[in-house]
């Protein structure tokens, strides 16, 4: 089955190949990352085989040849969102320091004491 998007991002928009598959994205999901309350998001795959993944809470999505590729990407876009919304609030930027709580609620960095098998 085809999805057309073309009808919400423009005209010449390419088409999804598949009907996404969600997953849960809960506990660490990168080495020094964890997600504290759980994100539902989805992978599709696009016309021109690559993995798309996202979720909608956050501006974020990853990409990449395989699925395992676009998660990981997916993973460090999420971490990098953390950071950049993080030296933001710490500028006193209001609307950053807005985001960045509302981030702490589902993503935060792995502490040692949390961690497993922490040394």
């Amino acid at each position: 089955m085809t999805i057309d998007t073309s009808a919400r991002l423009g005209s010449n928009a390419d088409t999804l190949e598949s009907q996404p598959h969600e997953f849960v994205l809960q506990g660490q999901f990168a080495p020094d990352w964890e997600v504290v309350r759980p994100l539902v998001a989805k992978e599709r795959v696009d016309t021109d085989g690559s993995y798309l993944v996202s979720e909608s809470i956050f501006p974020v999505h990853g990409v990449g040849d395989t699925s395992e590729a676009a998660r990981k990407d997916f993973a460090e876009s999420l971490a990098d969102l953390y950071r950049f919304w993080e030296s933001d609030a710490a500028h006193g930027s209001e609307g950053a320091e807005e985001a960045f709580a509302w981030l702490r609620e589902y993503v935060r960095p792995v502490s040692q004491e949390s961690a497993p098998d922490a040394v």
